[in-house]
């Protein structure tokens, strides 16, 4: 392939070295037209190979080739090139010591780290949602649940931001599902040893306060840059109960929950 493909084609000037390659196929599907496109046999990405040129050539030329590719498919961004200048690589022995740490930071610097852990949070709030939710199965599935929580779920989007779990409580202290209090529905259902009711209202610890956690180095980070997690109570409780409801309810309605969902 590469005979044929690149060395022919760059003219009798090249001849091919060494090869260091695997073979591998490519298949995908054009959205426009609807349909896969065939399978064809390539050489796998990072293949490497020496060229030698036996006499003076146009290096302009020779880069506009390598990049515009070789082969079929060029279009896709296959078949494309690049010289590789091979160095001397030397073992050392790492010296912790070598490097001083950085005391300060730019506010740029600060903002980008806040959110990134920010996202490290949120992402492992909707997974503990999920999991608490799937804990209960058997609970959920033993009643009328799916559309109960699509309730809470629209009463959890009127409280706001700030000051979600209290005002989430009073929302639903006086609230009725087909004749009854939803605190009486909550109340039957159990995290654990805890009632739900008794976690949405603020009378027990949430479920996931005590499973986020993170390494001695992302604690270091987190002094260094004034990450304070109580900033952001709100967004969590916010996040974990919008994930945990839409959870529930799907879990509900699989079997014994609603049938209209």
């Amino acid at each position: 392939i590469l005979q044929t493909e690149i060395i022919d084609k760059l003219g009798e000037n090249f001849e091919l070295g060494k090869v260091f390659s695997s073979g591998t196929e490519v298949e995908n599907f054009v959205s426009i037209w609807g349909m896969k496109r065939p399978r064809v046999q390539a050489l796998a990405a990072g293949t490497v190979f020496e060229v030698t040129a036996n006499q003076e050539f146009d290096k302009k030329i020779l880069h506009e080739k390598l990049y515009s590719g070789f082969g079929v498919r060029t279009e896709e961004g296959f078949g494309q090139l690049r010289i590789w200048k091979p160095k001397i690589f030397t073992l050392f022995k790492f010296n912790r010591n070598e490097f001083t740490e950085r005391k300060n930071f730019s506010e740029l610097t600060i903002k980008i780290a806040k959110n990134i852990l920010l996202d490290r949070y949120l992402e492992q709030l909707r997974i503990y949602a999920h999991e608490d939710a799937t804990a209960l199965t058997s609970q959920l599935q033993r009643g009328n649940f799916a559309h109960f929580f699509s309730r809470l779920n629209e009463i959890l989007s009127t409280v706001g931001k700030k000051d979600v779990r209290k005002n989430f409580a009073t929302e639903i202290s006086n609230e009725r599902y087909n004749g009854t209090l939803i605190q009486d529905n909550l109340k039957k259902i159990y995290v654990g040893n805890q009632k739900l009711y008794d976690i949405l209202t603020g009378k027990t610890i949430l479920p996931y306060a005590l499973k986020i956690f993170f390494s001695k180095e992302n604690k270091k980070v987190i002094a260094e840059i004034g990450f304070k997690v109580f900033d952001y109570n709100d967004k969590f409780f916010l996040e974990y109960l919008q994930n945990f409801f839409r959870a529930a309810r799907k879990i509900a309605a699989l079997k014994g929950g609603d049938n209209n969902d």
